[in-house]
Parts: structure tokens; C-alpha cells; sequence
């Protein structure tokens, strides 16, 4: 099922960017490439982490909720004013020159709601609202930083996920949150570009 979902995303993904560009000006195609690749990478993102299936008795069921401290430790040590890790900021700041300052603001911002639905989410509901806003954050990074988005997001998602005990939380987490469910930001392309531009995301 998974690789089914792979593959028409790419079928997708490509048929969209064709039309993007045989539509769009030639100096918008790289961003629009970016964003498009963003996007798809996302989805399946999601989808591996959520084991979809169309059997209905594989639906996860809810797993008994981390105690305070445990969720607090496997959260990790924050000291910044981002509310994400130390050492996801060091690398956000190490992999993004520090003039591409709408680079920054986007991968902080894309770490700060897959944080806070993680590890601080108490519903459903806030959980698919944050996640909106993670997928504008991906877009806005995507277009600020066309040529190694990629690379910022796989870094991160390692740090993320480097214990075995952080990928089984997430892992639960994005069960309980997001499986069976219809992800994205429900906004256009256009709509997503202009919360980019104004900040706004």
C-alpha cells in the first residue's frame, strides 16, 4: 500500500509540476519544483509513519499516555527560545546560512509544530491544526531554500527519531493522530506562497 502511495504521489507530483511550469514565468519554476517536492515528501512522510492500510481491524488503537517526566525526557533538553531542542537548532542554524533568514524562520518554525504536536498535543483536533501549519512551514522552506530543503528536513527528522524509544512515541503519536485522516494545510498553492511571504505561518 505504501509503495502504491509513493508511486502515484510521484505520478502526481510530476503531472503537477508540468503544468506548473508550462503556466508559470521561468524564473518561478525552480520554487514552485521545491514546494511540489516539499509537499509529496511530506505525504509520505506521514503515511509510512500513520500505517495506513485499507484493512479496518489494522486501525491502531490508543496507547496508554507517557507520564509527565517520561514525556518531558524523551522531549529532550530545550534552552532557546524556540521551544525545540538544542541540538535541532544547532543544525537548523549550521545547515541554513544565516542571511537566508526566511530559510531559518520556516525550518524553526517547521521543527516548533512537529514538536508541539509530538510532545505536547492533547487532542486530536490541536494535533491536525498544528500540522496545517507544519505543512505551510514545509512549503515557506521549500521555496526559501530550494536546493537543500531536503537535506534540512531528513537532518532534523534523524535528531528526531534517534532513539529507539523517540521513534516509537512518534510513531504512536501520528497513529492516534493522523491515521485515516486527509492531511494537508487546506490551503491553494497560491494561498500557501502568500502566508510564506507575509510571514504569516
Amino acid at each position: 500500500m505504501k509503495k502504491l502511495l509513493s508511486l502515484l504521489l510521484v505520478i502526481i507530483s510530476s503531472l503537477a509540476l508540468l503544468l506548473f511550469k508550462y503556466y508559470s514565468p521561468p524564473n518561478e519554476e525552480q520554487n514552485i519544483e521545491a514546494t511540489i517536492e516539499a509537499v509529496a515528501q511530506k505525504i509520505v512522510s506521514r503515511a509510512e509513519g500513520t500505517g495506513e492500510s485499507n484493512d479496518e481491524e489494522s486501525e491502531p488503537k490508543a496507547k496508554e499516555q507517557l507520564a509527565p517526566a517520561k514525556l518531558s525526557e524523551l522531549e529532550g533538553r530545550i534552552h532557546n527560545e524556540y521551544g525545540i531542542r538544542d541540538d535541532v537548532l544547532r543544525f537548523i542554524e549550521i545547515h541554513i546560512p544565516p542571511d537566508n533568514k526566511e530559510g531559518l524562520k520556516a525550518a524553526i518554525k517547521y521543527a516548533q509544530y512537529e514538536n508541539q504536536i509530538h510532545y505536547h498535543a492533547k487532542t486530536q483536533e490541536e494535533a491536525l491544526a498544528l500540522d496545517k501549519k507544519a505543512w505551510v512551514a514545509l512549503t515557506c522552506l521549500g521555496m526559501a531554500l530550494p536546493n537543500a530543503w531536503d537535506e534540512v528536513t531528513t537532518g532534523a527528522g534523524k535528531l528526531l527519531n534517534d532513539t529507539p524509544e523517540r521513534r516509537e512515541h512518534i510513531h504512536e503519536v501520528d497513529q492516534r493522530f493522523f491515521a485515516w485522516k486527509s492531511l494537508g494545510s487546506d490551503l491553494t498553492h497560491a494561498e500557501e506562497e502568500a502566508k510564506c511571504k507575509s510571514g504569516d505561518y
